[in-house]
């Protein structure tokens, strides 16, 4: 939830800066361009932060056996697994994520290939047994 309030303040902001960039010289505009891309960076860096460190205390053993069993994903592949544990639609992810769901889906189609899981498995309930 508080990761969804953190995006809606996010494209406010993003809105009323879009107004005022339009207004403003060249060296004006270049300053908003490097507000914008280091608040947004703050914003996810500390969002997906506090996220995991929530959702570890949760789901302790989770990671450490996700870890233990599939040790070459990267901090993506931990993080959409997090997602899709906690049940979470490709919009949703997305949406969180700063993607598209296509991206998304993608995603979770090389996670299956990382998994060994074939077509007809469901990574949900995989990642629910973990």
């Amino acid at each position: 939830m508080h990761l969804a309030s953190q995006n809606e303040f996010r494209i406010k902001l993003l809105e009323t800066t879009n107004k005022i960039y339009d207004h403003l010289d060249e060296s004006g505009q270049e300053s908003i361009k490097t507000l914008l891309r280091n608040l947004e960076s703050n914003i996810e860096q500390s969002a997906w932060h506090e996220f995991e460190t929530r959702f570890e205390h949760v789901n302790e053993a989770f990671y450490k056996k996700l870890n233990e069993l599939f040790s070459d994903l990267t901090p993506n592949d931990r993080r959409i697994c997090a997602f899709l544990k906690m049940d979470m639609s490709t919009k949703d992810i997305a949406l969180l994520t700063h993607r598209s769901p296509r991206s998304v889906e993608s995603a979770r189609y090389r996670l299956k290939k990382k998994f060994g899981l074939g077509a007809e498995k469901d990574i949900l309930a995989f990642l629910q047994s973990i």
